[in-house]
């Protein structure tokens, strides 16, 4: 299902759009979104950067494997996933573009598949009730940036995701809400260099955190560079070329979703979150003007799957799916520098 959905959306994207991408955050919905990209009168953002996206497409392909018991002992043979499927799609529009002041209007889609080759006795009704049912992931956000002078700036983004199994593109029950504002203030020392400091404040169905973060974006010489958002990502930048740039580092991801396994007597509700860190190596190729492919390929360290009880009958458990490799292949929308000056 999420494959002919990426080759549709594909054939879609071939217009033309302009925007802007934004910081990925450790937090409650992390996703794989980096850099440090908005323009303004400091410009954020190192020259020779991984670019900007205004529009995005992505298919991801996850190799699956066993699921392990966590802090508990399985009675009978583990469940076996075969793969997990993802699509991407993201899109990013200026509605304010001054000449100190940016704010962008962004929406996100993010449906997940997983597909299992044999299940097991535990936790049998969860794991027969998720096989092949989208799990959807479906946000709106407000992103804006205050540039005070030629150093120093200010970024804000509102974002409010609704994560789980229901129906439909998006449903704006409060069950499934998750609420996020993150603020940074960045110094831009020059071209080559920049830090910031931020807090992301995060609310959901799960819990409340506030998280502290540090921006660092280097570059070494014309060719090799550092970009991160401090713990969630960090990435070495080499850029063969205006046209070609890779990447190559490590980075946090974690998404939860609402759930509700229909049963007999009562429901059983739970919050399932899974997080993981992946290392990968990445190519941005420019095609032709405003239009690149990103590729990436990577290996995924998964850590704790949890299911959170919700309702009576529901009981608290934690699985861990073993460890594999991935593949990720998209394009995207991004301004010519030229456009951009």
């Amino acid at each position: 299902m999420i494959r002919y959905a990426f080759v549709l959306c594909l054939l879609l994207a071939l217009v033309p759009l302009s925007g802007q991408n934004r910081p990925g955050f450790l937090g409650e919905d992390n996703d794989e979104d980096s850099g440090f990209n908005i323009r303004c009168l400091c410009r954020p953002g190192v020259q020779n950067k991984s670019r900007s996206r205004g529009l995005e497409i992505s298919y991801q392909w996850n190799r699956g494997g066993a699921i392990n018991p966590e802090n508990q002992v399985f009675q009978g043979a583990p469940s076996i996933v075969d793969n997990l499927e993802n699509l991407i799609f993201k899109l990013k529009v200026p509605i304010v573009n001054t000449e100190g002041l940016k704010v962008l209007a962004g929406f996100n889609y993010r449906p997940e598949q997983y597909y299992f080759d044999r299940i097991g006795p535990d936790y049998e009704p969860v794991f027969q009730y998720i096989n092949e049912r989208i799990l959807k992931n479906t946000g709106f956000e407000l992103f804006g940036s205050q540039s005070f002078n030629e150093k120093n700036y200010f970024v804000l983004r509102l974002k409010a995701s609704y994560n789980g199994d229901y129906n439909g593109l998006v449903n704006f029950d409060g069950r499934y809400a998750i609420y996020n504002a993150t603020g940074v203030f960045g110094i831009k020392k020059s071209e080559n260099l920049e830090y910031g400091f931020g807090l992301n404040f995060t609310s959901s169905f799960r819990n409340t955190t506030i998280l502290p973060f540090f921006i660092y974006n280097r570059n070494f010489n014309d060719r090799w560079g550092f970009e991160s958002v401090l713990p969630a990502l960090a990435v070495l930048r080499y850029n063969a070329s205006p046209k070609t740039i890779f990447l190559g580092g490590f980075r946090y991801n974690s998404r939860s979703y609402s759930i509700s396994v229909p049963q007999m007597e009562e429901n059983l509700d739970y919050s399932m979150n899974h997080s993981e860190i992946r290392a990968f190596i990445s190519a941005e190729q420019n095609l032709v003007p405003w239009i690149w492919l990103d590729m990436e390929v990577g290996y995924q360290v998964n850590f704790s799957t949890d299911f959170e009880a919700k309702s009576d009958l529901a009981t608290d458990f934690m699985v861990e799916l073993s460890n594999a490799p991935y593949l990720k292949l998209g394009i995207f929308i991004s301004p010519p520098d030229s456009y951009l000056k």
